[in-house]
């Protein structure tokens, strides 16, 4: 089945032309005179590592770091700084009459209110000119700060304009433009580290939206604009960091950056926290612009947790350790999981691909067969007897409708045409009997046909003007995005049923591992139940849940391009990121997905056989001890290209039987030493060298550029890598 990466993943409609479309915004009372209460100043919460101070007459609050005694304010104190960087809440809102938004900061306010609360302090805004209200909580924790805002508590005054989003306290993560030894983090790409100096360039300013956002469009690369998934971000000042974690409704928090602007004091990283879906359709007349249409305000709570670091943990190398610290406590890293011994290499078959025939001058989708299943225990017997190594097998794309989207999990079957039952049975066996793991691999998510339960003209997906939910896939394998496709997403309410059908499946099959090519890596909102799952709610609990459920039934359980809040409970996860976005903005790019999972879940790259520079590919995977991964076929024919599936000439088996036995042989003695070790420190250092220091002790140094450079520990040929000094243990 066509795989689809939708860490970012656009929900886009026909554009058609709806009329009376929209949701009226529920009004409450609101009252312009209300007086209001403010709160002396003084400490209103403390702990032993962090107190909490309120400024009365600033309405600023201050966060100490005890420790090291770091004091982050709501808003500079420098007199220099600009008007703007004042600002301590902006809200977006729509006028649903016009069609337009607007933006407006805390200095539009008309009354600012601030009380205690348990543990913290509750600021809240009054906008009088267009009667909204927003109550923002800061909650003391042991660790971190907690700000949350509740969609029910927000007050609504005038149905005439509604909450898209707001984006408090913009200015707390934030560095100066002059300090040194300082940097922002931003989780785009691998994760990049942005300069806060400001140069001649232009501004180094970008954002990563909300998942659920009709108007984005998903990126053409493996490694698009958040390759990881990851619902943060931090800034480094010198000896101290903050880092930010979306909590409550990740899905619902958008992350931007700001850095080396010449008009202000400072670079940011802030939040906007998401209350509103987006939709867009044509007016009544084709002379009618576009119209952006928001749906009814989300009732739950968006939250973000604030994490001072201090130490040797002020850098991205303790934000990844903080990260996973957060999630072991949320649940999406499974505690004292199984050390095992994994292969340094996974292979993954494609059985077959949909291509136009004709007859009696019909044009009709039929499945052509790239692999068969007797040719995937062939070849599998041969790469274990040239190497040594049983690789960590996965078959993609067996099912009805082959590598391309048909009906869910591939209609719950196997092609006849790719082979016989019996051979997968006895892959399955040999696997098994030489200590190996197998994965089928399913997508359960998109769908273009009706079958085993599933409507497509009914049990789909719905956005804010309730039209279908829609996307483009991405074919990871392929490397290849095609606008043109557009696929239903299945309903939010019928996942599970999706998933409890492939648990069924697998015991009727004996199939040992599930594999899902978009369930783990893939977050949307739909609309089908009223907004029950508005702003993405509930997706990393629901998807966790469903994972879990398919390792209790026995399975063991892998995703592609896995991310925070399913990487850590898998068995195993392909498509792992290593290749850099490349984006100008960034100083540099850092391997942040294993930094927080590796020595945590094994994980295996795309496939290195289908690049331009496999050492590249090898060489990024070495310095982040991901395992490598390899995507092979039978055969190879020109009708394939139809599909847009040309990149299929490069998996030919015969063709990469001298790359796997090479890379193997030279990578395993690497992959041993740090296949369950989790990684203290990346480090940049001169002449494109980067340093990999593990849990265990061991290092790996590996050269970044295509020429010999000098590292600490000798020289090292360029894309090439070298461990403890070049010698193996």
């Amino acid at each position: 089945m066509k795989k689809l990466i939708c860490v970012i993943l656009a929900l886009t409609i026909p554009l058609s032309i709806l009329a009376g479309c929209g949701n009226k915004a529920k009004v409450s009372a609101y009252n312009t005179k209300k007086e209001v209460a403010v709160l002396e100043s003084g400490i209103v919460a403390e702990n032993d590592n962090l107190s909490l101070k309120w400024e009365q007459e600033s309405n600023n609050f201050s966060l100490t770091c005890k420790d090291s005694g770091k004091v982050w304010t709501n808003y500079p104190e420098d007199s220099q700084a600009d008007d703007s960087e004042f600002n301590t809440l902006s809200i977006r809102v729509q006028d649903t009459r016009t069609v337009k938004e607007r933006t407006l900061e805390s200095s539009k306010a008309t009354r600012i209110a601030s009380e205690k609360i348990d543990n913290g302090l509750k600021i809240t805004y009054y906008f009088d000119s267009v009667k909204i209200a927003v109550p923002v909580c800061y909650t003391l924790r042991d660790d971190s700060l907690l700000i949350s805002v509740t969609g029910k508590d927000i007050l609504l005054g005038d149905s005439r304009y509604q909450i898209i989003a707001c984006l408090p306290s913009p200015m707390l993560c934030r560095v100066s433009n002059k300090a040194d030894n300082s940097y922002l983090f931003a989780p785009y790409g691998l994760g990049g580290i942005v300069d806060n100096k400001c140069n001649s360039d232009e501004v180094r300013k970008f954002s990563a939206t909300i998942s659920n956002m009709a108007s984005m469009e998903t990126e053409s690369s493996v490694n698009g604009g958040d390759s990881t998934g990851f619902r943060c971000f931090g800034v480094k000042d010198n000896k101290n960091a903050l880092f930010c974690i979306a909590e409550s409704t990740p899905g619902a928090v958008g992350t931007n950056i700001t850095a080396g602007d010449l008009m202000k004091t400072y670079s940011v990283a802030f939040p906007t926290f998401f209350f509103a879906d987006y939709d867009y359709f044509y007016g009544k007349s084709v002379k009618d612009s576009l119209i952006k249409q928001v749906s009814d305000k989300y009732e739950g709570t968006v939250s973000m947790g604030v994490y001072p670091l201090s130490g040797e943990n002020a850098d991205y190398n303790g934000m990844a350790k903080c990260y996973r610290n957060y999630l072991t406590k949320a649940g999406y890293i499974k505690e004292n999981k199984e050390q095992k011994n994994n292969s340094p290499y996974s292979v993954t078959y494609l059985g077959g691909v949909l291509t136009t025939s004709s007859i009696l001058g019909i044009p009709t989708k039929t499945v052509k067969t790239l692999t068969t299943f007797e040719q995937t225990v062939e070849y599998t017997k041969d790469l274990y007897d040239k190497t040594g190594i049983l690789p960590t097998v996965r078959l993609s794309g067996f099912g009805k409708s082959g590598i391309n989207i048909g009906k869910i999990a591939g209609g719950y079957t196997f092609s006849s045409k790719l082979g016989s039952d019996k051979s997968r049975q006895e892959l399955e066996k040999y696997i098994s009997d030489n200590k190996g793991e197998l994965y089928t691999d399913f997508g359960v998510l998109a769908f273009n046909k009706s079958g085993n339960g599933f409507s497509y003209g009914s049990n789909y997906a719905r956005t804010a003007v309730k039209h279908a939910a829609e996307i483009s896939p991405v074919n990871i394998p392929l490397r290849d995005f095609n606008k043109s496709l557009k696929y239903r997403l299945l309903s939010r309410s019928k996942i599970s049923k999706a998933v409890d059908k492939l648990i069924d499946l697998a015991n009727k099959k004996d199939i040992s591992g599930i594999s899902f090519n978009d369930l783990g890596s893939c977050v949307y909102s739909d609309y089908s139940d009223e907004d029950k799952y508005g702003v993405t709610a509930n997706m990393d609990k629901d998807t966790a849940n469903n994972i879990k459920n398919v390792s209790k039934n026995g399975n063991i359980v892998a995703a592609s391009s896995a991310t925070y809040f399913a990487a850590g409970l898998l068995d195993s996860i392909f498509e792992a990121p290593v290749e850099p976005s490349g984006r100008y903005a960034y100083e540099t790019e850092v391997p942040f997905y294993q930094l927080v999972f590796h020595g945590v879940t094994p994980m295996y790259s795309s496939a290195v056989n289908t690049v331009a520079s496999p050492e590249y590919n090898i060489m990024l995977a070495a310095s982040c001890g991901t395992g490598i991964g390899f995507t092979l076929i039978d055969k190879f024919d020109t009708s394939y290209m139809e599909t847009g599936s040309e990149k299929l000439y490069a998996m030919k088996y015969s063709d990469c039987t001298k790359l796997i036995t090479s890379t193997v042989e030279k990578y395993s003695k690497m992959y041993k030493n740090v296949e369950n070790s989790k990684i203290l420190r990346y480090d940049i250092l001169d002449n494109d060298i980067s340093k990999t220091t593990f849990e265990n002790g061991t290092v790996i140094y590996a050269n970044h550029s295509s020429i010999k450079q000098k590292s600490p520990i000798g020289e090292i040929d360029g894309y090439d890598f070298i461990m403890n000094g070049g010698e193996t243990k």
